[in-house]
């Protein structure tokens, strides 16, 4: 769809809103194809940790480390991440739903902070939870 995509905005519109999405748009696909450029094949020292774990927080954390890998490729002086895990409402069996839910944070954030140590960046590195 990406040909299409950027076929049918290469033409100038005579709207401005027009222009501003078209703009967007495209923009959008390139950083798309520079983040999958530079960050397509990073490998991490910790990528086992990370995968073994086999959790949606766990991956979202292993594709931010890649990004911080690659930050002098992306240009990045300075980034905010965000990640999520959801499944707290849970309104009965809360003991055991809730310290599987802090276990999967828990290991989850263990790999993250050894993959940052290994890049000798952990002091530089901030998790608010």
């Amino acid at each position: 769809y990406e040909s299409n995509i950027e076929a049918l905005n290469k033409y100038v519109a005579t709207s401005i809103h027009g222009e501003t999405f078209s703009s967007s748009l495209t923009n959008a696909l390139y950083r798309t194809r520079l983040l999958q450029g530079v960050v397509g094949s990073v490998t991490l020292t910790n990528d086992a940790c990370f995968d073994g774990l086999n959790t949606g927080i766990a991956d979202q954390l292993q594709q931010t480390a890649r990004l911080i890998r690659k930050r002098d490729g992306l240009q990045a002086n300075r980034d905010a991440f965000y990640t999520d895990i959801g499944g707290f409402d849970t309104h009965s069996d809360n003991g055991p739903a809730l310290t599987a839910l802090l276990k999967q944070i828990d290991d989850a954030i263990g790999c993250f902070k050894n993959e940052m140590v290994s890049q000798g960046i952990w002091d530089n590195v901030t998790v608010r939870y």
